[in-house]
């Protein structure tokens, strides 16, 4: 035997009900987030507008500009002196191997002095030196001037003066370094 259900037309049209309500809300919810989405972000790309507005007006501002050209004054301030320490840096390493020269030439010629002989002065430029002195006799000046030659650092040594005083000789002694032009040496 067949059961007749009466009730079924009523059952069928609820379930077809509520899946249309789902449909229909569901659409609205994206229709809502397509609309509402673009509007927050008008909305904050208007607070971040506000924002840059007011960072820009704090950046103009007449207390941030002079601060600006004291800071770029003090940069262009630390720029001339670290060119003005480079040249200083050059100059100080160019003094002290003239002094290397200079110490290594002093000693040079105080080892080639024999006894008897004082050196009064030394004159050290780039190219020449030049040594007053005095002597007990004039074998001993001519012994330093052997001994320099011997050395083979100078050129054209000669002995331009000897004079004497008091029992004692002065003399002068100029010569040339070896190795070092004169247009070099200016």
């Amino acid at each position: 035997m067949n059961d007749f259900n009466f009730f079924q037309v009523y059952e069928e049209r609820h379930t077809t009900d509520n899946n249309n309500i789902l449909i229909y809300g569901l659409t609205i919810l994206i229709i809502i987030a397509i609309v509402t989405y673009p509007i927050i972000n008008v909305i904050k790309i208007r607070n971040l507008d506000g924002e840059v507005v007011a960072i820009k007006e704090q950046v103009e501002s007449p207390k941030i500009k002079s601060r600006l050209n004291e800071i770029e004054s003090k940069k262009n301030t630390i720029e001339e002196l670290e060119l003005k320490y480079g040249v200083l840096s050059k100059v100080e390493y160019r003094m002290k191997t003239l002094d290397i020269v200079n110490e290594y030439l002093i000693d040079i010629l105080t080892k080639s002095m024999p006894s008897g002989i004082h050196f009064s002065s030394i004159k050290i430029n780039r190219s020449s030196i030049q040594v007053d002195g005095v002597g007990m006799n004039k074998d001993s000046i001519a012994i330093l001037q052997n001994n320099l030659r011997k050395i083979e650092l100078f050129d054209n040594m000669y002995v331009p003066s000897i004079s004497s005083n008091r029992g004692f000789y002065n003399f002068s002694l100029t010569m040339n370094i070896k190795g070092v032009n004169i247009d070099e040496a200016n």
